[in-house]
């Protein structure tokens, strides 16, 4: 029998989308702040225009530490350079990137709040490693600081989202659409349901739906459908349904018009 939970649970704008099983989370960089050495001067790595994140979060690849499978950095005066193999040491990232530009090797550094997510600030820097570079051999400086090149910015999740499901209802004389989005979200450490209501005259909003398991299950628990009862009320009721740890499935509801106020559409 499915467990209905009535919710009278705030609602606010989605921060941060992963899979219930697994995630792969596209991120870019907003204010970007970069700095660079100009050690050559036919190269010029000033002014990074965008910086391009890959992480997959999973349950041995958890938010305080997901797996960063790409970085890429984007550069207006330079060629574009990718880290693809970056390892968690405790503290940071760390990576190196072979033939970048005139060097034999660079160091990568990717520094990271205590957790991944939309709205943090990261930093990502490139150091010299060897003593040498790919023009005759010439020497170039072997340091750690300052670094060749860094940037720094807020993380901006820009990541696809996979529908779930979608229902319509007929509300005030209008046509509501409720879109139930796969990929679990995260605001303050608390999962919740990513739902986007689209209503005909009144406009478009992303809601976060708070979940009624904590963080540390959240891989348990899979989005599956939305519905919505009392139609003809005017308070209608919205019904989030999701399969449960324990292989069962559960229900959630919502009052549609606390939705609507939240997502500013009333």
């Amino acid at each position: 029998m499915k467990s209905l939970l009535a919710a009278s649970l705030a609602v606010g704008v989605t921060l941060f989308s992963m899979s219930s099983l697994a995630a792969t989370i596209n991120y870019e960089l907003e204010n970007i702040s970069s700095g660079s050495q100009s050690y050559y001067p036919n190269l010029n790595l000033s002014d990074v225009k965008n910086v391009n994140i890959t992480a997959n979060v999973n349950e041995s690849a958890p938010l305080d530490h997901p797996e960063i499978t790409s970085i890429e950095l984007v550069f207006p005066y330079a060629n574009s350079v990718s880290v693809t193999d970056l390892k968690f040491n405790g503290t940071e990232y760390i990576g190196r990137i072979e033939d970048a530009w005139i060097y034999k090797s660079l160091l990568v550094r990717f520094s990271t709040p205590s957790m991944l997510r939309e709205g943090e600030m990261v930093d990502i820097a490139f150091y010299i490693e060897e003593e040498t570079n790919n023009l005759n051999n010439s020497s170039v400086p072997y340091s750690f600081t300052p670094a060749l090149v860094d940037a720094s910015g807020v993380l901006k999740d820009v990541s696809l989202r996979n529908l779930s499901d979608t229902e319509t209802i007929h509300y005030q004389g209008k046509d509501l659409i409720a879109n139930l989005y796969q990929d679990l979200k995260i605001q303050q450490q608390n999962p919740g349901f990513d739902l986007n209501l689209n209503w005909l005259g009144h406009g478009t909003a992303n809601v976060f739906i708070p979940a009624p398991f904590p963080i540390d299950s959240m891989y348990q628990n899979t989005v599956k459908s939305v519905a919505f009862s009392d139609e003809q009320t005017e308070s209608p009721i919205l019904h989030v349904i999701f399969s449960n740890s324990a292989g069962g499935t559960d229900e959630i509801q919502y009052d549609l018009n606390n939705l609507l106020m939240e997502g500013g559409l009333q």
